[in-house]
């Protein structure tokens, strides 16, 4: 079963999630960088082959220089990195066990991230730690990846229409609706006839109504 930590938020006003001081002095600061982390144990990370939303940054057993740095590469105006995952392999299993002292490892891995992109240091961001438990010697231990894990998420982009008061100078004027009918051209109220009174066009004479008694019918035999 795996063990998982919910880190606790940044503190308010913070612009960084990892401080100066706190990378600077890893091993001082050992407790409050690891509550930086979401922490999680698997048995070993799944490399997930042609996944467009997952960078994998290398660093190898025991080591922080990135390996692939020029795998770190996505277009900022369609995608956002929203979650950033170390993983290692805990071994020994023991952490009094282990040669590396792995506080300096961590915050040197995520100097080699910060030197990539420093925008990256967010608490906006998910930071999570994947203990890998399956190299049970140095030898399966190191056949493991050992790197970062960014996990990117398309950005919204809002396609409504802007407000009529943002169209350019000159644009066409709108249809207005009316009735089922689209008017787009100014009508001078003169051309309109009273349909109670008939009035008639400007410039016609009216014409007013016969005495029906005074029609002339045919006459029909």
């Amino acid at each position: 079963m795996d063990v998982f930590c919910q880190p606790p938020l940044a503190e308010a006003g913070t612009k960084d999630h990892f401080g100066k001081v706190l990378l600077e002095n890893p091993r001082v600061h050992a407790e409050q960088m690891i509550a930086k982390f979401a922490y999680a144990e698997i048995d070993s990370f799944p490399l997930a082959a042609n996944d467009s939303l997952v960078i994998l940054l290398h660093n190898g057993y025991a080591k922080a220089e990135l390996a692939n740095a020029n795998a770190f590469y996505f277009d900022t105006t369609q995608y956002r990195v929203k979650q950033v995952d170390i993983v290692y392999t805990r071994y020994p299993y023991h952490k009094e066990d282990w040669l590396t002292h792995y506080d300096d490892l961590l915050s040197w891995r995520l100097q080699a991230l910060f030197a990539l992109d420093s925008t990256l240091n967010s608490p906006e961001i998910g930071w999570g730690l994947l203990a890998q438990t399956r190299g049970t010697t140095a030898r399966t231990a190191k056949n493991l990846f050992h790197g970062i894990v960014l996990h990117l998420e398309p950005l919204i982009v809002d396609a409504m229409e802007p407000p009529a008061d943002d169209l350019p100078v000159g644009s066409p004027p709108r249809g207005i609706k009316n009735g089922g009918f689209i008017l787009r051209e100014d009508r001078h109220p003169d051309y309109f006839r009273s349909p109670v009174n008939f009035e008639p066009e400007p410039g016609k004479v009216l014409r007013r109504n016969m005495d029906p008694k005074k029609l002339r019918c045919p006459t029909w035999n």
